[in-house]
This record gives C-alpha cells, structure tokens and sequence, in this order.
C-alpha cells in the first residue's frame, strides 16, 4: 500500500549485529534515494534467549527496519527460515492497483553488499518478466528425499551429474538456481512458493524431521558433522530452484532464469576470473564481507 515495489529481506542472526550495523552504514542508505525500495532484516524469535530478544527489540525499535519471522528460527536450520521469508514477502506484496511494472522480493545474506542502483536498473529493463528468477546461478540434481545434491556444477551440461552417477542415486535432473549471494523473484513466483500445496508438504516433512533429530538427541551444528539421521539444513537456495523447476516441467508457468555471475563477486578469494574478482561499476552484489560494510561504500560512492 505504501508503494514499495522492491522488498529486499536481509538474512541475518541474532547475534550479527556489527554486520547489521555495516550495512545500515552501507548500501542500505540507498533505498532513501529510491523510491519503491525497502530494505529489512529477517530474524527468527524461536529459539532466541529472553535476553538476547530484549536486546534485538530495543535495536528494532531504534532503527525501525527488523522484520520479525515469528515462526522460523535461527538456531542452525537456515534453510526453513528462509521458506518463512517467502511465505512473508508474498503477504507484504499483493498486488497493486494501477502499478505498471513488477512487483520483486529478493533475499541476500548479511555478509553481502547489495548495489541497489544497479539492481534497480537492471529490474527496470526486466519488468515484463512475469515469472522472473534472478541471481548467481549454478546447476545441480538433487535428492529431494534425503535433502542431497548430486552433481553440482557452474554449467548446465550435466557432466557432473553423469559422473557421478546420480540418476542411478534416485536424484532429480539437473536444474538451475541461485546460490545464497543473491536470490531474487518476481512476485507471482513469490507467491507460489508460499501457497503451493506441494512446496509447503516438502517444507513440513523437513521440519518435521529436524524435530526427530533434535528430539533424539542429535545437534544441528554442521561442525559436527553429519552424523545421526539427515536433515534439511543447509542449501536453502537448492530447494528454491528445485521447486521453481519442478513447477515449470509441469507447465505451470515458464521462469525466466536471468544469470548475473559475471557481476556477483565473492570477496572469499581474489584472481581473474569466474566469481572471485573485484568490485565493478556494473557489479550487482559482493558476497563473503565479514567486516564493517561501510568500508566499501567509497567505491561506488
């Protein structure tokens, strides 16, 4: 109703709140000087200490921009959260009377920097897309069973998948998605996802399943590795594209997956080619900052 068209949630924890700040003092500021821009902070309340719940309402409070997922959690199982954002944002974007373009929500982590402006761009030239899916792509199968990739790769040949004998592994085909550095939908997409019979009976099972393993005694922090019975709790982005897929091999709708690799930068390791290069002017998103944000506003200033 206050005519945001561009809803960004920002996935972070409880506990992140210098990189919170970092981005406060960063990119977030450019939503001021777009109009239709909003940009917030996605955190769970279940799980969270009494004191540690204190503390985030009083930083709520003052900034104005957490927006609470009352029934996610951040204690290790990220990827079910991340369901509950989208089931959010297609509450927060209906549709609007008279609007010309496209309604989006997009999701990207705490250790990102978003350039707005040229996001904002680049949606512009894209508003026809009805079903649009943007970001880092890769292509993958997956064992939807076990919650398992089979056969990663940055190509969609599928020669990984091949070698690795994953059809012989009950894994679906390769299909594309994109990774945790920026994923983005256009709204009729978002809105699948949250009212689809199919993707919520997915959702349910997992988290049924990650109640078993806790219940028998199991933790959910990946340092320990995978011992005690598998669980969905991590590749988040991998279900997103497996359902989005899965929904267009049926014919539901035809998704325009739009790659930006070449300007979504991974600050993890610096070289010459493939995701690991510096920042650009045409650069969309900069992942793997653990630092202050701030410190990289000056170059797109």
């Amino acid at each position: 109703a206050s005519g945001v068209w561009l809803l960004i949630g920002v996935q972070t924890g409880p506990a992140h709140r210098g990189r919170r700040d970092g981005v406060r003092a960063s990119w977030k500021r450019w939503e001021r000087d777009t109009p239709g821009v909003l940009v917030c902070f996605l955190i769970g309340r279940i799980g969270v200490s009494l004191e540690t719940l204190a503390l985030l309402d009083a930083e709520s409070k003052e900034n104005g921009d957490v927006l609470w997922l009352p029934n996610a959690t951040d204690a290790g199982v990220p990827t079910i959260k991340g369901y509950h954002w989208w089931k959010t944002a297609a509450r927060l974007l209906p549709p609007m009377a008279g609007y010309p373009g496209q309604r989006i929500a997009a999701k990207v982590d705490d250790d990102s920097f978003l350039h707005v402006g040229n996001l904002v761009a680049d949606m512009k030239r894209m508003h026809c897309s009805d079903h649009l899916h943007y970001g880092s792509m890769a292509y993958t199968g997956y064992d939807p069973s076990i919650w398992k990739l089979c056969g990663w790769s940055w190509q969609p040949h599928g020669v990984n998948y091949r070698k690795e004998r994953c059809a012989r592994r009950g894994a679906y085909p390769p299909f594309p998605f994109m990774n945790g550095v920026l994923e983005l939908l256009s709204a009729p997409l978002v809105q699948y996802v949250a009212r689809s019979a199919e993707v919520g009976a997915f959702v349910g099972r997992a988290e049924r399943a990650v109640q078993a393993r806790i219940a028998a005694g199991w933790g959910m922090s990946l340092k320990r590795g995978q011992r005690g019975p598998r669980v969905w709790r991590q590749n988040e982005d991998v279900a997103l594209g497996y359902w989005l897929s899965r929904a267009e091999r049926k014919g539901k709708f035809n998704v325009t997956w739009v790659r930006i690799n070449d300007r979504a930068m991974n600050m993890g390791c610096i070289s010459t080619k493939g995701m690991y290069q510096r920042p650009r002017n045409d650069t969309i998103s900069i992942h793997f900052l653990k630092r202050r944000l701030d410190e990289f506003m000056a170059g797109f200033a």
